[in-house]
């Protein structure tokens, strides 16, 4: 009784919305998620000694980018020593 038509829908326009919606998940993820989990990954890093061959691996390019720049680098040391509270070695 209530059956609806067949009605064809737009298939690449109802997926996910293409390639720039692609672009700004990629660009969030990598310039948003991945600096900020640079602290639970510290917090692992303490925790989990097992972790740190790994976890060495994945964030060296922003242990790279914060050797080069004293910004990046503050901003690390107070987002790792006062948001997540893991003390810096001396």
């Amino acid at each position: 009784m209530d059956q609806k038509p067949d009605v064809p829908e737009p298939e690449a326009d109802h997926r996910r919305g293409g390639p720039f919606t692609l672009f700004l998940w990629v660009f969030f993820l990598v310039f948003v998620v991945y600096p900020l989990s640079i602290g639970p990954a510290a917090w692992l890093h303490l925790k989990a000694p097992s972790t740190r061959p790994a976890l060495e691996v994945i964030y060296a390019p922003l242990t790279a980018l914060s050797d080069h720049s004293d910004p990046v680098r503050d901003v690390m040391l107070w987002y790792v020593t006062k948001i997540w509270r893991i003390p810096f070695p001396q």
